[in-house]
């Protein structure tokens, strides 16, 4: 007997259902419970299965049947060909184990219903009976009474047209009132009278320039919004102020007017949402750019809040939840928004400084101190500070000249705590200044150079590097309200800005950044860098190196907009660094072009701030929304930031000051500003817009590591954790310039890392190589070893610059060859010694050709790579889609190794890797090689999507296949004549002993096939997971198992996490990825002792199995 259940699920939300204290997400075609619980705070439950396609819609229609000990709701689910009814029921104190979900009566229904209403209806003998309607895409309504099987009655609406929205604005006994919004631009008001079947057309309302998307209604303001893929949300009411319609009469001579048009959306805007908040009305509107924007109802009509979350995230879905809204879209999130916190956001507190004693303001420090604020210096060489009255007053210090020293140039570094300042001047004299709870000392300034003081930055609480003419770098101690100067010099490289920018010491290695966007490490004993990042920051200044508390870690942010993250591999001591690599691009999701801080999680960065353009943002880079948004008029200006935290939370308070116009502005958030409280915020991971492909990359005993990556150039690292049945995203890798199509890893046995190959569009492939953290084995250290564009080039800078002077000039550049799309790839071993290692990649392209590239990396050096194209080979006479690689130690007659590809002509192709090939040929000709040791066999009639590869007793090979044609096939090759070469070129040769084909079994084309030992299974874009036992090799017997259908749209490829036995397919976890991605565990069982550990084994979601890769 076989069971299949889901554990984990990612797909589109399209539908969302409040009613206290449940809370009803359709995802996919599962339903997810939650339960606002006595904390205020929305809480998981389970998952159930409903219908076996995609919900569209959740609506609650009856009230409460109160029980003694238990509650239950009714509420009906509907997709295009079905409407279920069903009935929840839980106790009253919402134990997750005691909820359950009742299914009840479901109707077949032909086109996609819209909205569903019920009237109660009095019978003879003075009971009542629920009469249900609900209107369909073609404008239809249609009655159904529980008692009938089939449905009552079906009424046309007075034209007969195609729905994307309708709403039911009332709904008596005796009438209904409904409003359709057609795909013609128009919105019907029309009724049916249930007693005659009369339908009457009311009103036509026009404007809008697009497909009306969907309709609401507010009967206390007698408003009507309405929203389409013109991008603008239109409010429609009658003239008379006031007028509400309470009977037939007064619906018909109701008329409807354009009120108020809003545009704000940058994309077609999917639903809207009325709600009353202090009894004021708004109405929130999502759509496909992100954004959840609020509006006015009622005059001064105006966008009141406007806030985007996911990059790729488009919102389907929205409702209300008690004080929340709760949104879901097509990254599988659910968003749990306070209203409260939404609306009142970025309330703060703004003072503003303006009089004769300010001028032009060069420098701003923001203090820690409950007397002392701010201090600012401006051009005629005075301090200012402002004190806790808010006054702003001139600061003197008592036998310091400042005019004759520093005039109008000065140059002050912070420390953390901000009860220390440094300044320095164009004359090389260096001061400290002393902040204590009550006064402000200048203790001292000492002339310590003959040139001008560039930059001063502080490295450590107690330890700041300053640097003068010709890139010179020294490091002063604080000590004993003393500045100390170091003995040792340190030297930048030549560049534009020779001067630094900011600065971090870690045990023995001083990072710092510079104005020219360069980042070098130095030894403390050595004057010269020992690791340098050139341009790593564009041409613009780095702006500040932190190091991770609790990793080796290193971040530097820019002016260019990214961050940077960097790895310290330490001795055996723990107190010496002895390697320091880039790793990677970390990938922000935000607006924001210049990063001027960040600030740390437990396990990465939480926090980020910076400007986009005129505006000062602050991101919670977690989950990816803008916090804080305000216009300074750039980073040009003077500002500073302080942000108040304490051990609990990130972030209590936020204050933010610069200068714009003479005048120097504070900004103070009202209240306590919490950031992180669960209750504002829960999301799943985000996804891309598709998935492309999946890979296991390795695991732990509780977790399992994954890489999905797609069509939005972002591969994501996710942790499953196998316990809770969790997601986290650990990383985002960033570092594509179009759609990643493949990813394949080889795990490296001897220092326990893997080494991944990812291609994708534009002629584009990466090599990353991911281990655990020696700090923290549940983190990843990911670095981006190398990049390459077709053999041109090697990293991302000198290929887009190439692109840009080829549109100029187009003889630059072979543009025909850097469009080439790489569509799959392979990775295997070559040779590891203990000194270095060898990795072969070979790439399947879309102008059928095959490119192999040579991986070199040193051993006891991670920094030293190089990726080379060795060769291009022609390998077919169309596009080739997909390739592997057999290794010559699984075939015992393989003197080399055996490579097979397919392509788009129903071919399939092996030909043998010579491990010997000539690396002087020149792999940038654009003729390249004919592939001589080949041979092809026709399989299919059209492109082989899919292949997957069994060695059977190191003899023979079998191989599955996919295609365009909905077909499967199972072919068997036997190798045969080794030793014997065959006209002088071929190694091997291949006979196809026998070939079957299955044409029915799915309904689309096949995206993709696996075996696992004697099971093969196979996935289509009809939805559906098709599990096949392979009964007789020698025959190619097969039988099929079970078929499920699956909940994600587009599917596109799968990957065996792990298996619990070895010999048959028992307890194995399968990932299936495409528009979203779902974990589908298989159970094979003997008996039903087994099936009931397994159903229990399924509930609670615990795996304790072993993997198998």
């Amino acid at each position: 007997m076989w069971i299949d259940a889901m554990i984990t699920i990612k797909s589109h939300i399209r539908a969302l259902a409040f009613r206290n204290p449940i809370l009803l997400a359709g995802i996919g075609s599962f339903i997810q419970v939650w339960h606002l619980d006595q904390f205020n705070q929305f809480q998981s439950l389970n998952y159930e299965q409903s219908l076996l396609e995609d919900i569209d819609g959740i609506k609650f229609i009856q009230s409460n049947d109160r029980l003694e000990e238990a509650e239950s709701f009714q509420f009906v689910i509907y997709s295009v060909r079905f409407v279920q009814f069903c009935k929840i029921r839980f106790e009253k104190n919402l134990n997750p184990s005691n909820i359950e979900i009742i299914k009840e009566q479901k109707i077949h229904s032909f086109y996609r219903t819209l909205d569903l209403a019920s009237v109660p209806l009095a019978l003879s003998d003075q009971t009542t009976q629920q009469l249900f309607i609900w209107i369909n895409s073609r404008n239809e309504i249609i009655e159904f009474d529980s008692l009938n099987e089939g449905p009552k009655s079906k009424i046309y609406g007075p034209r007969k047209c195609i729905l994307y929205a309708a709403k039911f604005l009332s709904i008596t006994s005796e009438y209904s009132i409904v409003a359709s919004g057609t795909v013609f631009k128009e919105i019907i008001i029309w009724s049916l009278e249930f007693e005659s079947l009369k339908v009457t057309e009311l009103q036509v309302l026009q404007g809008h320039d697009g497909i009306i998307f969907d309709l609401q209604y507010n009967a206390q303001f007698n408003l009507l919004i309405s929203v389409s893929d013109d991008r603008s949300l239109r409010i429609w009411s009658d003239h008379r102020i006031g007028f509400c319609p309470q009977s037939f009469r007064d619906w018909a001579s109701n008329r409807f007017e354009s009120k108020q048009i809003y545009y704000g959306h940058e994309a077609r805007i999917t639903r809207t949402q009325i709600v009353i908040y202090n009894n004021f009305p708004l109405v929130v509107s999502i759509g496909e750019d992100s954004y959840i924007i609020a509006w006015s109802l009622v005059e001064p009509f105006r966008m009141l809040k406007r806030k985007k979350f996911f990059r790729n995230n488009r919102f389907w879905s929205i409702t209300m939840g008690s004080d929340y809204l709760v949104a879901g879209g097509s990254d599988g999130s659910i968003h749990f928004l306070l209203i409260e916190e939404f609306l009142e956001l970025n309330s703060y507190r703004s003072i503003r400084y303006q009089n004769d004693g300010i001028s032009f303001i060069k420098s701003i420090c923001l203090l820690d101190s409950a007397l002392f604020k701010m201090i600012t210096y401006d051009n005629r060489g005075m301090f200012h500070y402002v004190d806790r009255e808010n006054s702003y007053k001139i600061l003197r210090f008592e036998n310091f000249d400042f005019e004759k020293n520093f005039n109008d140039y000065i140059r002050m570094a912070l420390n953390q705590n901000r009860n220390r300042i440094v300044i320095g001047s164009k004359y090389g004299h260096l001061g400290l200044i002393r902040i204590e709870s009550n006064t402000i000392n200048l203790l001292a300034i000492e002339k310590i150079s003959s040139s001008k003081i560039f930059d001063l930055s502080f490295v450590d609480e107690n330890q700041l590097i300053y640097s003068t003419v010709n890139g010179r770098i020294k490091i002063l101690n604080i000590k004993d309200d003393r500045l100390i100067e170091s003995k040792n010099e340190y030297l930048l490289p030549n560049s534009r800005h020779r001067w630094t920018s900011c600065g971090l010491i870690h045990q023995n290695l001083l990072i710092v950044g510079d104005q020219s966007g360069n980042v070098f490490g130095y030894y403390l004993h050595s004057s010269n860098p020992s690791f340098r990042f050139r341009n790593i920051h564009g041409t613009n200044s780095v702006t500040i190196i932190k190091k991770h508390p609790k990793t080796c870690k290193i971040y530097s942010s820019g002016r260019n907009g990214k961050i940077m993250e960097y790895y310290c591999r330490m001795d055996q001591t723990r107190n010496f660094v002895e390697d320091f690599f880039h790793l990677r691009t970390f990938t922000l999701f935000s607006s924001m072009d210049w990063i001027a801080g960040f600030q740390f999680s437990l396990d990465s960065i939480h926090l980020a701030w910076g400007f986009e353009s005129r505006y000062f943002q602050i991101w919670n880079v977690t989950e990816n929304i803008k916090l804080f948004d305000e216009d300074c008029g750039g980073g040009h200006r003077c500002w500073d930031i302080r942000l108040e935290t304490n051990p609990k939370e990130p972030i209590t308070q936020i204050e933010f000051v610069y200068y714009q116009q003479n005048s120097l502005i504070r900004l103070l958030n009202r209240k306590n500003f919490e950031i992180n409280n669960p209750s504002v915020f829960h999301n799943f991971p985000s996804i891309p817009r598709k998935i492309n492909c999946c890979q296991l990359i390795f695991e732990t005993d509780d977790s399992f590591f994954i890489m999905i990556a797609g069509e939005d150039t972002v591969i994501q690292i996710l942790q499953y954790h196998r316990k809770f049945a969790r997601f986290d995203v650990k990383q985002f890798l960033y570092g594509h310039i179009s759609n990643v199509t493949s990813i394949r890893c080889w795990n490296d046995p001897t220092s326990q890392c893997v080494y991944v190959a990812s291609v994708g569009g534009r002629s584009q492939l990466i090599i990353w190589r991911i281990s655990s953290d020696p700090d923290d084995h549940n983190q990843l250290i990911t670095q981006e070893k190398n990049i390459n564009f077709n053999g041109y080039y090697n990293n991302q800078t000198d290929f887009e610059v190439a692109i840009r002077r080829s549109i100029n000039n187009p003889s630059n550049i072979d543009r025909d060859s850097i469009d080439v799309r790489y569509l799959d790839v392979d990775i295997n071993k070559v040779t590891m010694d203990g000194e270095k290692l060898q990795l072969r990649i070979i790439v399947a392209c879309s102008d059928r050709t095959i490119r192999i590239f040579d991986y070199f990396e040193e051993i006891h050096s991670s920094s030293k790579s190089q990726l080379v194209l060795r060769i291009v080979l022609e390998a077919a006479q169309t596009c080739i889609n997909r390739i592997r690689i057999i290794s010559r130690i699984d075939v015992s007659k393989l003197v080399d190794d055996l490579g097979v590809h397919s392509s788009n002509d129903g071919l399939i192709h092996f030909w043998s890797i010579d491990n010997d090939y000539d690396e002087t040929i020149d792999h940038q000709s654009s003729n390249p090689q004919r592939l001589k040791s080949i041979q092809s066999f026709r399989i299919h009639q059209t492109g082989i999507n899919a292949i997957d590869l069994q060695i059977n007793d190191r003899e023979s090979i079998i191989l599955a296949s996919g295609a365009d044609d909905n077909s499967i096939a199972l072919s068997l090759f036997s190798i045969i004549d080794i030793g014997t070469n065959i006209d002088q070129t071929a190694k091997f040769h291949l006979i196809l002993n026998k070939t079957i084909i299955d044409s029915n079994s799915h309904h689309c084309q096949i995206t993709d096939v696996k075996f696992h030992q004697s099971i093969l299974m196979t996935v289509s874009i009809d939805q559906q997971l098709i599990c096949w036992q392979i009964e007789s090799i020698d025959q190619l017997e097969i039988r099929r198992l079970f078929t499920r259908n699956l909940s994600i749209a587009d599917i596109s490829s799968m990957r065996l996490l792990e298996t619990k036995h070895s010999r048959c397919l028992s307890d194995s976890l399968w990932l299936v990825c495409g528009e979203g991605y779902q974990f589908v565990a298989i159970n094979h069982c003997s008996d039903q002792q087994t099936i009931r550990e397994e159903k229990k084994f399924m509930k609670n979601s615990i795996l304790e199995t072993n993997t198998i890769i």
